[in-house]
């Protein structure tokens, strides 16, 4: 009876790790647009033009040559691991980078389209559009180089005590709405310079609500992409 009901328990579970994606492992076809196995595309997904598909969720995918109740991980997870190895252009990948990668694409064209100079587009595609590009003319960036941004260096360059350090966080910090956010990320904390203040739930009595002083984050996810010599 228990055997049973850890099967049963697996087939539940292992949707986690498991999905329609079982044939041998192929190259990606571009470097922007990893493909890992065969999958199934969802047919209620809107057609996108140049993104993966999507791949639904399957609990047949785990490996029955395994006994959950030796190696539960292996048993749901081995096959859906043997068919999708980590694309050369990835830093991981798991069950949901497919959809990821979809609903990048997705956002990708919808400000595409919109970027163009059309008159018919509403006032919200009009901004959602302008901004696109804007960040997307990297022509325009590089004759700019760091003109858009020197008067505050300008302003930092000329800081003098401590007193005039502590009006420039203050006045950093109110440019980012994520300085007064508390904790927002387990990795890169908050975005703020040097340092983010804001609400959170008490570690030890989540029924309260405390004060944070949580450590400045980094560009980019953790330390290890500063200091690792791992190639990935």
């Amino acid at each position: 009876m228990n055997r049973c009901c850890s099967a049963l328990v697996a087939c539940f579970i292992s949707v986690g790790c498991a999905q329609t994606q079982v044939a041998a492992p192929r190259a990606p076809a571009d470097a922007g647009q990893p493909v890992a196995a065969t999958s199934t595309a969802d047919a209620g997904a809107p057609g996108t033009d140049g993104a993966v598909a999507l791949s639904h969720f399957d609990p047949s995918l785990v490996d029955r040559n395994v006994d959950p109740c030796v190696d539960f991980y292996q048993f749901t997870c081995s096959r859906w691991i043997a068919a999708n190895p980590i694309p050369s252009d990835q830093p991981l990948w798991w069950t949901l980078s497919n959809l990821q990668i979809w609903n990048e694409t997705v956002l990708r064209q919808t400000m595409e389209k919109v970027s163009g100079p059309d008159p018919q587009r509403s006032a919200n595609e009009q901004k959602i559009g302008d901004y696109w590009e804007a960040c997307m003319d990297e022509a325009k960036l590089d004759q700019q180089g760091l003109g858009p941004i020197a008067q505050d260096l300008k302003r930092i360059a000329t800081l003098k005590n401590k007193a005039g350090l502590a009006r420039e966080i203050a006045r950093l910090h109110s440019t980012v709405p994520g300085a007064t956010a508390g904790i927002n990320n387990a990795d890169t904390h908050t975005p703020a310079a040097l340092f983010g203040f804001g609400p959170v739930q008490d570690f030890a009595n989540s029924a309260l609500v405390v004060a944070n002083l949580d450590q400045g984050g980094m560009g980019l996810p953790s330390r290890d992409f500063y200091l690792s010599d791992d190639a990935r």
